[in-house]
């Protein structure tokens, strides 16, 4: 399950490189140091405890990963100092694979400091992965405030409310800009704080009538809740939940991955728009690359649908990217755990 995703302000320091980032210590979690971590992370222990190992059989890549074990109501907090940071906008991600009990799970944030070690900026944090799942990436976004020269990157294993369990960790990744994979929001479908009955972050749309829309608190794949999308007999053309990204840096293609079940006939897209303000001399957005998910399904299936970023997108500072699932036919179709990554 993902939920809740958010930014920070940012102010950039004067006279510095956009792109200057140092390297990521031991990204691939492959080996382990004396006290069991990999060389250039910290680890923690929080409420009543949990403990850190390499794990080379649950691996995702490489020769291992990290697999953090906790108690019920445990935690265990990974961490890693960056600096100098002089650009404006940091993506920090993973992959992340959970079996954890109750509402605990995997978060990742990013604190700010300045030159002394002081805290001088917090930014929101990730959506969290919780429950029991397969690989996932999870990215967080944070932008720069005034003052801060330093990154302490934070991979938070429970919060002290579940019954305990495992996650793994692992390819923990660090660049400038604004990764595409933490440019989407509410991709478990957990939120809707308007209370309008739809998820937030997603645009329902309807054409023609005799759809209905609504993010369902009763069928959840690995949260609480999912996208339901119902046609009803003598339905129109189609219905469909779509987002837009926030502008992102272009990555050189894209892999959408959800999981679906249900009946009727499921189809969607993916565009790459331009940033706001750019306008293109071709139309309104650089191309479209459409996909479509069998149906019937009675037990959730996950689709991946992989597509390159056009050239006149690739050249672009920013892009946006647009995500459309359609429920075009008869019959109820569940939507969940949504993941846009770049490739």
């Amino acid at each position: 399950m993902l939920r809740s995703l958010g930014l920070m302000g940012l102010l950039m320091l004067p006279g510095l490189s956009l792109a200057q980032l140092p390297a990521l210590q031991s990204p691939g979690f492959d080996s382990a140091g004396p006290d069991g971590l990999p060389a250039g992370w910290r680890g923690r222990v929080s409420f009543t405890g949990g403990k850190a190992a390499l794990d080379t059989t649950e691996k995702r890549a490489g020769a291992g990963c990290l697999r953090v074990e906790l108690p019920p109501h445990g935690g265990y907090l990974v961490s890693q100092g960056l600096g100098p940071v002089t650009c404006d906008q940091v993506s920090f991600g993973c992959w992340v694979k959970t079996e954890l009990n109750g509402p605990d799970g995997v978060q990742l944030s990013l604190h700010w400091l300045d030159d002394s070690g002081q805290i001088v900026g917090i930014g929101q944090p990730s959506a969290v992965v919780s429950g029991s799942t397969t690989w996932q990436q999870v990215v967080v976004v944070g932008e720069r405030p005034m003052g801060a020269t330093k990154s302490l990157l934070k991979i938070s294993v429970g919060q002290g409310l579940g019954t305990g369990g495992t996650a793994w960790v692992d390819e923990a990744f660090v660049k400038p800009g604004v990764d595409v994979a933490g440019a989407l929001l509410n991709l478990g479908f957990e939120l809707d704080a308007d209370g309008d009955g739809d998820p937030d972050g997603w645009r329902p749309f309807v054409h023609g009538g005799g759809f209905a829309l609504a993010r369902d608190v009763t069928v959840g794949r690995s949260g609480q809740s999912s996208a339901r999308l119902t046609g009803y007999p003598g339905h129109g053309d189609r219905s469909c939940y779509g987002q837009t990204s926030r502008p992102c840096t272009p990555p050189q293609g894209v892999r959408l991955r959800f999981w679906y079940k249900g009946s009727g006939e499921c189809s969607g897209f993916v565009r790459f728009r331009p940033a706001p303000g750019v306008k293109l001399e071709s139309g309104e957005f650089y191309d479209t690359m459409s996909f479509s998910a069998p149906l019937p399904r009675q037990d959730w299936a996950e689709l991946s649908f992989e597509t390159k970023t056009p050239a006149a997108a690739l050249a672009a500072k920013q892009i946006q990217v647009e995500v459309t699932i359609y429920q075009r036919g008869e019959g109820t179709l569940w939507l969940d755990d949504v993941s846009v990554e770049g490739l």
